[in-house]
């Protein structure tokens, strides 16, 4: 008889306590003015969701596909340049874990976001785009760490394999910042027109 008499007390307790919500609830409803009149604000969602949304997918995605975000959201901006296609081109770009990883040109598309002619952020959207800038800037005023190297037999096979990577990887960051100094310049060019 005892182990019935327990999930039945179960049961009571928590059909009262669900009753005594849904009263406060209801009590609280009726006497909240608020709820009388619905507002235009109490219905709209935040710009902010729909980013966040895009990042959630961005982060639970692989590299391969991080980086057709990148080409899409170019794509986009090229021939839509709006507020809210800077702000996902920003996000597409600020997501590490790909070959086109660029914080600081990520950085300066939440700018140009919250800048935009079309800007209709909330507070909310708006803080979010200036957290991302700063975030992203300040990662790419970072000092860039040595890569672990694995210790072999061959010291000297390994400093050249390192030396040469070291190389490679100066090459590869001079190509980005000349085409983010081209799609500055190509940007200003707009904008004078």
């Amino acid at each position: 008889m005892k182990p019935q008499q327990a999930p039945d007390r179960f049961k009571t307790f928590r059909n009262v306590f669900f009753i005594g919500l849904l009263a406060l609830a209801v009590a609280g409803c009726a006497s909240d003015p608020e709820h009388k009149r619905p507002t235009a604000t109490r219905n709209t969602v935040s710009p902010v969701v729909g980013l966040l949304e895009y990042a959630d997918t961005l982060a639970t995605s692989d590299a391969a596909t991080r980086e057709t975000a990148v080409r899409q959201m170019r794509r986009a901006v090229s021939i839509r340049p709006d507020a809210r296609n800077y702000a996902r081109l920003s996000l597409a770009l600020g997501t590490p874990h790909q070959r086109l990883y660029t914080p600081d040109e990520a950085a300066r598309y939440a700018r140009k976001a919250m800048a935009a002619r079309d800007a209709r952020w909330d507070r909310i959207s708006r803080r979010f785009l200036a957290l991302q800038a700063h975030q992203l800037t300040e990662i790419s005023r970072r000092p860039r760490s040595e890569p672990a190297v694995a210790k072999t037999d061959d010291g000297a096979t390994s400093d050249a394999r390192v030396a040469r990577l070291t190389q490679q990887l100066a090459e590869a960051r001079a190509k980005i910042a000349a085409l983010s100094n081209l799609e500055r310049q190509l940007d200003s060019q707009e904008v004078g027109r």
